[in-house]
């Protein structure tokens, strides 16, 4: 895609985020898993909710490439982000919703 963020590239970048979500997965010492399925279609519109730690510049840089991603995605994909405060905050903050079945799409601590 000329001059966007094609969706590909937005995963690759914030697909490392995944990986605070699922080590805040691991509760107790034990990897609990979760039994939902989530069958993805681009029929329909799709929000992504991203919880993240960014601020100053690099909160800046964040929802700039937040923002161009939405406009330009052509999947009807929108991105939330979110700020869930500092490090510790967010890893606080993880185990709750994971728990509990509602999860942020991506969390980056």
């Amino acid at each position: 895609m000329r001059g966007g963020v094609g969706r590909r590239a937005f995963l690759r970048t914030v697909s490392t985020a995944g990986i605070g979500a699922a080590s805040a997965a691991c509760v107790g010492g034990q990897v609990r898993q979760s039994t939902s399925s989530v069958a993805v279609t681009f029929d329909q519109p799709i929000e992504v909710s991203f919880w993240h730690t960014q601020t100053a510049e690099k909160l800046a840089a964040l929802e700039a490439l937040v923002q161009r991603f939405n406009q330009t995605n052509g999947q009807r994909i929108t991105v939330r982000a979110q700020y869930q405060g500092n490090y510790n905050q967010l890893n606080e903050k993880n185990p709750a919703p994971l728990t509990g079945g509602t999860p942020p799409d991506s969390s980056a601590a």
